[in-house]
């Protein structure tokens, strides 16, 4: 049974207090690695808080992906979890983690709350598929991290906040580890919150072109038949038609081609 649990936190452009801070407010006692985009600092420090080791690493780097799949080559625990820095864990998540995992599991996706009204409820020790996985992204989902070395599982650098295309980066690694066929239960604990997050999510509106171009690209790179997905877009949504539909094939087209330069 795994035995060992590190938390891979993203941030951006905080000292060392306001990152212990943002753990505190997390509810993170455990063992951490955190990667802080800055644009001017690359340096490491590790310290122990409450015999848990907690490892910061500055860093220029910019962009999503690129900075989780940095975290999983500092990683050395057995379990691992990402995190963004504006989530809620319900208490002792890390005991709740690791009583579940075994040598058949790979890994387990929990149940979350997304606001004070809503929670997504998964059914206990459930294998099957699981719904709204593109809405929960990779949260609620600590993993193996042998398995992720094993079968090559990264995020895609091209997606993700800070990336060409700011979406998506979640949705692929799910598609990628349901493809590698990793074996997964589902838990009704709750793990954690969200309605602490006070960040717009990338997908939620088309206030702007480069919005509008990133849904676009991801659904021509993500979606075989994508016009079905540029056609709901184009009509569903409230700027989905100013930027015309010629516009919408055009940079589908852009992430059909980046599909096939994989």
């Amino acid at each position: 049974m795994p035995n060992t649990f590190e938390l891979l936190v993203t941030t951006m452009n905080k000292n060392e207090y306001e990152i212990l801070e943002m753990l505190n407010a997390m509810g993170a006692f455990c063992d951490v690695i955190v990667r802080c985009q800055n644009k001017e600092i690359n340096s490491l420090k590790s310290f122990t808080i409450n015999d848990n080791k907690v490892t910061v690493v500055w860093a220029t780097d910019i962009g999503l992906s690129k900075n989780r799949n940095e975290l999983l080559k500092l990683a050395t625990a057995d379990i691992v979890l990402f995190a963004d820095d504006d989530e809620k864990f319900s208490p002792n998540f890390v005991e709740e983690i690791l009583n579940r995992f075994n040598q058949n599991i790979d890994y387990i996706d929990f149940s979350l709350e997304i606001s004070v009204k809503e929670k997504i409820l998964l059914k206990e020790g459930s294998k099957g598929k699981l719904r709204n996985r593109n809405r929960i992204g990779v949260l609620n989902m600590p993993i193996k991290r042998s398995i992720l070395i094993e079968k090559e599982i990264f995020f895609d650098e091209r997606f993700g906040a800070g990336c060409e295309i700011d979406r998506g980066e979640d949705t692929i690694f799910r598609r990628d580890v349901i493809r590698k066929k990793l074996k997964h239960i589902s838990s009704s604990f709750i793990l954690l919150n969200l309605y602490t997050n006070s960040r717009p999510s990338n997908c939620a509106s088309l206030d702007s072109e480069k919005a509008f171009k990133s849904r676009c690209v991801f659904y021509g790179y993500f979606y075989n038949f994508y016009i079905l997905f540029l056609l709901k877009l184009y009509f569903s949504q409230t700027n989905g038609k100013k930027y015309g539909f010629k516009k919408a094939i055009k940079y589908a087209k852009i992430g059909k081609r980046m599909r096939h330069e994989q």
